[in-house]
């Protein structure tokens, strides 16, 4: 019973972890496609409707791109990424 209990918490801990895990990778992308879109001279508005794009931030490019773009500005960091693209106006959805 013991047994049953523990590989259950263990379970639903991984469960949580994964998709906090899931959540912060989407946001890193869609705050890298941000940063490129302001970077790019387009507006903040604009810079948002580009980054909540479901289709492109979801594609092998933009994933490897964004981890590239945390290695080598923000030392691999998603974090500091994410409050960089939210301190320049990015809005979480």
């Amino acid at each position: 019973m013991e047994v049953i209990v523990v590989v259950l918490l263990a379970g639903v801990a991984g469960y949580f972890f994964l998709r906090h895990a899931t959540e912060r990778g989407r946001n890193a992308v869609r705050a890298y496609l941000y940063l490129n879109a302001i970077r790019d001279r387009h507006s903040v508005e604009e810079a948002n409707q580009m980054a909540g794009g479901h289709a492109y931030s979801r594609s092998p490019e933009a994933i490897r791109g964004a981890k590239l773009y945390a290695q080598v500005l923000y030392g691999g960091k998603q974090l500091s990424m994410i409050a960089d693209a939210k301190r320049q106006g990015f809005v979480l959805r």
